[in-house]
């Protein structure tokens, strides 16, 4: 059978690793809870339970001129999802330092329970997200949008890079308490603040909520920040660092924030617009 080539004619090996022109798609990759097995013991299997997700990545291409939505339904909770993309040096090494790390705090926020969240707190959660939002664009295809430059330099560091920003919300809706969204381009065309030139450059934007958890991230090259599209006052900035001294839980986000974010991820990312869609909001 013939070797799936990633953009750019490299074969894939493993997410955070540079890989071989030569090397087969699946050696030495181990497969990867997306985020965390040991969530499964705090809020239990749920047999049965099926796991619905929406990925509006828009594949490589000369000319953008729209992505194609791509629905997940698969069995189990997005707790119980695996994705066979790292090695098991990444897997048994660095990654799981980080979740090791996150652990206690993440433990906390997903149920609930008051915390301070100081600068380690803030760094470890960001990076967890990171991570979710780098393993979570792999399950929508091959068609990534997050460098491998970027996946190269998370490894070494261990901290979300340049071009990157996280926040986290408290959930207490009733429709949304595991679900994960994701949305990206290679190219998204934003009007500058002048109104007279036009900023084109790639974007991910993830949500997903995992308990009463919140986060949010987004890695874009744009000189246009695309914050105000997607964050409102109930969430509160983890990354970059922006209050040395955060108290969990924080306000509270529901039902019909995360529907907006579905629906505002649906038109920015799968839809053809016109470079000034959403100017008047810059």
């Amino acid at each position: 059978m013939a070797r799936k080539i990633h953009p750019g004619g490299i074969t894939r090996q493993c997410a955070f690793q540079e890989a071989s022109p030569d090397a087969p798609r699946h050696v030495g990759l181990t497969k990867q809870h997306l985020f965390g097995n040991w969530l499964n013991s705090v809020f239990g299997r749920r047999e049965g339970a099926r796991t619905k997700r929406t990925n509006y990545i828009q594949p490589a291409a000369p000319i953008r001129i729209g992505g194609q939505a791509r629905m997940a339904l698969r069995p189990g909770t997005i707790l119980t999802n695996q994705v066979r993309v790292v090695c098991s040096g990444c897997n048994g090494g660095w990654m799981r330092e980080l979740e090791e790390r996150a652990r206690p705090t993440i433990r906390k926020m997903v149920l609930g329970e008051p915390c301070v969240l100081g600068p380690v707190e803030q760094l470890a959660i960001a990076a967890w997200g990171t991570q979710v939002a780098m393993i979570g664009e792999y399950e929508s295809g091959d068609d990534n949008i997050i460098c491998q430059e970027q996946r190269d330099l998370f490894r070494k560091t261990v901290r979300p890079p340049a071009q990157w920003t996280l926040w986290v919300g408290a959930y207490k809706g009733l429709r949304h308490a595991f679900s994960i969204n994701q949305g990206g381009s290679w190219e998204l065309r934003l009007r500058t603040a002048d109104g007279l030139g036009i900023d084109r450059g790639k974007a991910v934007v993830t949500v997903f909520v995992v308990g009463q958890l919140v986060c949010l991230s987004l890695y874009s090259t744009h000189a246009v920040p695309l914050a105000p599209y997607f964050t409102e006052p109930s969430l509160t900035k983890v990354w970059p660092i922006a209050s040395p001294l955060l108290v969990w839980p924080t306000l509270s986000v529901g039902d019909l924030y995360i529907d907006g974010l579905q629906k505002h991820i649906n038109g920015l990312f799968s839809f053809s617009l016109p470079p000034d869609w959403h100017s008047n909001r810059v």
